[in-house]
């Protein structure tokens, strides 16, 4: 699993908080820690607020796991679109090792 240091999650396009993606800047290397980041960060959003209480609503459960979803749908669309567009061997392989 490739960990992320704040450097990378500060230059990684697809760790930005930008409304549209930034296409011309995402670059095949970016794609695995980006991702792997993401679905790190979600799994911790699910097991902090699931252990966080056995009362849920929208607001402590839904809200946060939706925040999360949409950002790792942030990222992976627009690499998931290049793979369809742009694809190139380097890409090809960098949306292959993306964890499940």
């Amino acid at each position: 699993m490739a960990a992320m240091n704040h450097d990378h999650t500060m230059t990684n396009p697809l760790l930005s908080n930008a409304i549209l993606p930034l296409f011309s800047r995402i670059k095949p290397e970016h794609i695995e820690p980006a991702i792997t980041h993401l679905l790190d960060e979600a799994r911790a959003t699910v097991d902090q607020h699931l252990q966080a209480t056995t009362e849920y609503s929208w607001k402590n459960l839904i809200e946060p796991l939706e925040n999360a979803e949409d950002r790792l749908n942030k990222a992976w669309s627009p690499v998931s679109h290049m793979n369809s567009v742009v694809n190139s061997d380097e890409l090809r392989e960098a949306y292959k090792r993306v964890p499940a």
